[in-house]
């Protein structure tokens, strides 16, 4: 084999490789699938009211299991950041409560504020999960 032959494989493999590897798969279309509009319960007795003002539709609230909580075994905590906004209402935690125990890929973000709406409950989330959009058509049998 002579030098330039050599050189030649050596580039034209690399440079196969290299953009091999900087291909992208195609990234899978997601769509917004929401499992539940809900108020947030028991907002006025942690850090809510002081960050009422600053929360915006839109803004991301993170859920935490509390199975150890006395009250309720199946609740669920909200958060915003590190302040705690509250708790989902217990007739609505059951679902999930059990899908975030088997680590279901949940989010949730602020529905709405209305500070005027429910001095109780003025903030609301939607709880929500990012499905893969497939071209299959609906099959009813």
């Amino acid at each position: 084999m002579k030098r330039y032959e050599f050189f030649q494989k050596i580039f034209w493999g690399g440079a196969a490789a290299a953009l091999t590897g900087m291909v992208a798969a195609p990234q899978p279309v997601l769509t917004r699938l929401v499992l539940l509009k809900t108020s947030v319960a028991g907002f006025v007795y942690y850090d809510g009211p002081s960050l009422l003002h600053s929360l915006k539709p839109g803004a991301p609230v993170r859920l935490q299991r509390e199975p150890a909580n006395p009250y309720d075994p199946r609740a669920v905590e909200v958060y915003c950041g590190t302040a705690k906004l509250g708790y989902l209402p217990r007739s609505n935690n059951p679902v999930i409560a059990s899908l975030m125990d088997q680590h279901f890929g949940l989010q949730a973000e602020v529905s709405d504020v209305c500070s005027d709406k429910d001095h109780y409950r003025p903030v609301g989330i939607e709880i929500f999960t990012l499905q893969p959009v497939t071209d299959q058509p609906c099959v009813s049998g």
